[in-house]
């Protein structure tokens, strides 16, 4: 599980763009992870177009990286 902090440049953010920027993953996977309920702002559950306030507390539980794919090609 991780914790992040809205610093006062990313008020407004949409917390979909906030989580992909922050985390590396992609914004589809984001919005999945937030619509099972894996993201929190201040303990409460949100949707991926909520915009960001300054000091918010977005909580975000990750899945593991897929293993890559090793087959030879």
């Amino acid at each position: 599980m991780e914790l992040l902090t809205v610093a006062a440049e990313e008020e407004g953010e949409r917390l979909d763009r906030f989580l992909a920027s922050r985390t590396g993953r992609s914004r589809a996977e984001i919005q999945r992870l937030i619509k099972a309920g894996k993201v929190l702002i201040d303990g409460r559950p949100a949707k991926p177009s909520h915009p960001l306030r300054s000091g918010e507390c977005v909580t975000i539980e990750l899945p593991p990286p897929s293993p890559p794919d090793l087959r030879p090609k």
